[in-house]
């Protein structure tokens, strides 16, 4: 049941179009949101330049790695041979940990020591290409593997 009433407002079923008004603005606030949060065309978050922030010159770049209560967040890693930061945050809850980075072939790398007052900890270092495995020292089944390239 259509009625028309003054300078183009239409009656719908005895309800005004505001109603509708308002569903199409939000309709088209909605729309707008997924275009803004898209980005612009041909571009991915891994493609521009946007995406990663600039490091400082002659900053290496890092290897960012969070503990869990359940091990490593990350089972397994890759990156580039060369000089980075290596950047573990305790989020397990436990107070004391020691850290060791083994090649494979079991040749130890370093046993890390966290400070008990310590969260995370981070320190820079240089690897060849071959492949690592980072665990918590008391519990092997935290682990981590890291493949350099």
């Amino acid at each position: 049941m259509r009625k028309r009433r003054g300078a183009g407002q239409i009656l719908l079923g005895g309800r005004t179009a505001g109603r509708a008004a308002v569903c199409g603005c939000a309709v088209i606030l909605c729309v707008g949101s997924l275009a803004l949060a898209a980005g612009p065309r041909g571009s991915s978050a891994t493609g521009s330049a946007a995406a990663t922030p600039a490091r400082p010159q002659g900053e290496p770049e890092g290897l960012h790695l969070t503990l869990t209560v359940g091990g490593f967040e990350l089972a397994e890693v890759g990156r580039a041979a060369g000089k980075f930061s290596l950047t573990v945050d305790n989020r397990s809850g436990v107070e004391q940990l020691t850290l060791r980075l083994v090649r494979e072939g079991g040749e130890l790398v370093r046993d890390i020591e966290v400070p008990k007052d310590a969260v995370d900890w981070a320190e820079e270092i240089e690897l060849p290409a071959g492949k690592y495995v980072l665990s918590v020292s008391d519990r092997p089944d935290w682990a981590c593997r890291i493949t350099i390239q």
